[in-house]
């Protein structure tokens, strides 16, 4: 009997295991897996830029991150976000050029959030800027507006 359900914890296992590469790689178009620590990726883009995805124990997806916007980095998060390029150009269009370091989590008060070059703050279901997008950061991540 122990045999079977040591085959099945297995085989669980390495199930898991893969699921959060494969999520990885949907996230980023043509992407490449270049770099796995445990439930952490490195995805290099179709441009070579590196794109960091990480996930929960229960392989949901934590947060992203890069340092090449608009100059390579590719993300589609899913579950009912806006990709990067759209975060990207909800600033363009305040007349903002974003490029350089993003990252993409979970903020307590706000939901999913895009922080652009540590200063301006899209929400990453509706794409609206969260603070004065002509001035440094006026919202402060997990406190009320």
């Amino acid at each position: 009997m122990k045999g079977p359900i040591l085959i099945l914890a297995i085989l669980s296992l390495t199930t898991q295991a893969a699921v959060p590469e494969s999520i990885a790689l949907s996230m980023v178009p043509r992407g490449k897996v270049d770099l796995q620590q445990g439930r952490d990726f490195t995805i290099k883009s179709l441009a070579n830029t590196k794109i960091k995805i990480e996930f929960r124990r229960n392989g949901k997806f934590e947060e992203a991150s890069g340092d090449n916007l608009n100059k390579g980095d590719e993300l589609e998060p899913g579950e009912g976000m806006i990709s990067l390029s759209s975060a990207a150009q909800k600033l363009q269009e305040k007349g903002i050029k974003p490029e350089g370091h993003w990252s993409l989590e979970q903020d307590p008060k706000f939901g999913w959030i895009y922080e652009v070059n540590h200063q301006y703050l899209i929400d990453a279901k509706t794409g609206k800027a969260l603070n004065d997008t002509d001035s440094p950061k006026t919202v402060q991540l997990g406190t009320s507006p």
